[in-house]
């Protein structure tokens, strides 16, 4: 995955990407000499082949200990995944955010992103937010964003800057989710929720598409 998402980038910018300092996962899709590779490298290359958990949630298992050790912050964390289009692997994905915050995978205040070729996801916990929202992405003509309740009804959620806002309506599976929503042209999405929701949304300048 870190391969095809260097080689979709500009040749400068390959140059000037630092190669990865922590390489982790079941190894079970790996090459031998893309593993090579990265020894040469003098990347740290930790084998993880216990199926209790997802290689995500394992890379974050991980990537907490190599911090802890090197006394490094991290403020944010941006994962970058594909699923090819398995749904079970999609819902992985999204249990190994609420893990990272139940569990405590990372530190309270080190942000979770997911990110695909062309979308971003993040937890919104309960309370106010703010969503800068870029301008190709606003006019972007298939731009879409979603507000999903995952595992429990949020009781409450008011929202503006989006086509089809929420004014302190309940989200829930069985009765009214927010997918396919869009944006109205603001600069910014405002959310309130009283309960943890998954927010989506395409960002079509992540990868030049």
């Amino acid at each position: 995955m870190w391969d095809r998402y260097l080689s979709n980038m500009p040749e400068g910018s390959q140059k000037a990407m630092k190669i990865p300092d922590l390489v982790t996962g079941d190894f079970d899709s790996i090459t031998e000499d893309v593993m090579q590779k990265y020894k040469k490298k003098g990347c740290k290359i930790v084998h993880t082949p216990d199926q209790n958990h997802t290689d995500f949630t394992k890379a974050l298992m991980e990537l907490h200990k190599y911090c802890q050790e090197n006394k490094i912050q991290m403020d944010n964390v941006i994962a970058i995944g594909q699923s090819s289009g398995r749904l079970d692997q999609i819902l992985g994905n999204i249990q190994t955010l609420f893990l990272a915050k139940e569990k405590q995978l990372l530190n309270p205040n080190t942000k979770l992103f997911l990110m695909s070729d062309d979308a971003i996801s993040w937890l919104l916990q309960p309370g106010d937010h703010v969503v800068s929202i870029p301008d190709d992405t606003r006019k972007h003509k298939r731009a879409w964003c979603s507000l999903i309740p995952i595992g429990e009804t949020c009781q409450s959620v008011t929202s503006s800057g989006l086509k089809w806002n929420l004014n302190d309506q309940p989200l829930k599976y069985g009765e009214i989710v927010s997918t396919s929503n869009t944006f109205d042209g603001s600069e910014k999405v405002m959310i309130k929720c009283s309960n943890t929701l998954l927010w989506s949304m395409r960002v079509p300048c992540l990868l030049g598409q």
